[in-house]
């Protein structure tokens, strides 16, 4: 809506292009009133290919404008998401994609957001996931991007190479298709209450100490013993999810690994992650996974 938000035919109290083409006269020059701005930020200090890391900046960046009002100058903008990748180079500017923390914002840097762009020769190429624009909307009452709303854009764009000049497209439209589902059936909490209306798929047998003969070379204690196991997969956020019960607990952290060492003596080996670097040296004290039989996945319509 045009009466709302920032109004795309000004800029800092001055016309944009469009808006002195619509002053003009000049058809198809429709503007939008910007409620969301959605960034793409470079920053870098050399040409490539340069090896130093002088790279500054790869931001995915939104910000709330619907207070913004650029024919005064006046408004304030409110920071919506700030997601930047990690390790930064020049090969990231040019072209990327994949998962990143968001830093701006919010206090939970175990989440990560999709985000990608790249350059051609004379195009720009970006996308970036909702999730976090809809739960922003969502805080504050709205609930935007249902399936059938219709979405006004524009292009914009504000560069150095131009002097800070600035160029903003006609306003164009998108009708918002349903939406995916994000994965969130289970809340990675340590609380498995969410797994109740599961069921069962299989059940193990307690291990115990010495029960087991020699041959029997990977069951040699009952330390970590599997209890039970649930498995779904969930078609509409195409995503398999697992859940391991064990017979007592703490099952991580733990001090799993003991040995008598000849300089040190008795050593209890702490945690490790669950992986290492092939041929380091280092095993990991865990390795928990699903063995997955593709013969039953193609029964049950999973794979083609």
């Amino acid at each position: 809506d045009p009466t709302t938000g920032w109004d795309s035919y000004w800029y800092e109290a001055h016309y944009t292009p469009l808006g002195y083409y619509h002053s003009q006269g000049v058809p198809n020059t429709d503007n939008v009133g910007a409620e969301c701005y959605v960034q793409l930020g470079l920053k870098e200090n050399w040409s490539p290919p340069k090896e130093d890391g002088a790279v500054k900046e790869i931001s995915y960046y939104a910000e709330d404008v619907h207070e913004k009002d650029y024919h005064m100058g006046t408004g304030n903008g409110y920071d919506i998401f700030g997601c930047q990748p990690d390790s930064l180079d020049t090969n990231k500017t040019r072209m990327r994609h994949g998962a990143m923390r968001e830093t701006e914002v919010g206090d939970d840097t175990l989440r990560r957001f999709w985000g990608g762009h790249a350059w051609g020769y004379d195009f720009l190429e970006y996308g970036v996931e909702l999730t976090m624009i809809q739960e922003y909307y969502k805080k504050a009452g709205f609930n935007y991007f249902n399936a059938g709303d219709t979405i006004g854009v524009a292009g914009f764009v504000e560069t150095p190479m131009d002097h800070w000049a600035t160029e903003m497209t006609p306003r164009g439209q998108i009708i918002v298709p349903q939406m995916p589902e994000r994965p969130s059936s289970i809340a990675f909490d340590g609380d498995s209450t969410d797994w109740n209306a599961h069921p069962i798929l299989a059940t193990a047998l307690n291990n115990q100490p010495n029960y087991f003969p020699s041959e029997v070379g990977a069951a040699v204690d009952d330390r970590i013993d599997l209890k039970e196991i649930k498995a779904f997969w969930n078609e509409k956020e195409d995503c398999f999810y697992f859940f391991m019960k064990f017979w007592g607990g703490p099952v991580w952290p733990n001090h799993a690994y003991e040995e008598d060492d000849p300089v040190y003596g008795h050593v209890t080996r702490k945690p490790r992650v669950l992986s290492h670097a092939v041929g380091s040296g280092q095993r990991p004290n865990h390795r928990l996974g699903f063995l997955l039989v593709r013969g039953a996945l193609h029964a049950a319509g999973i794979l083609s």
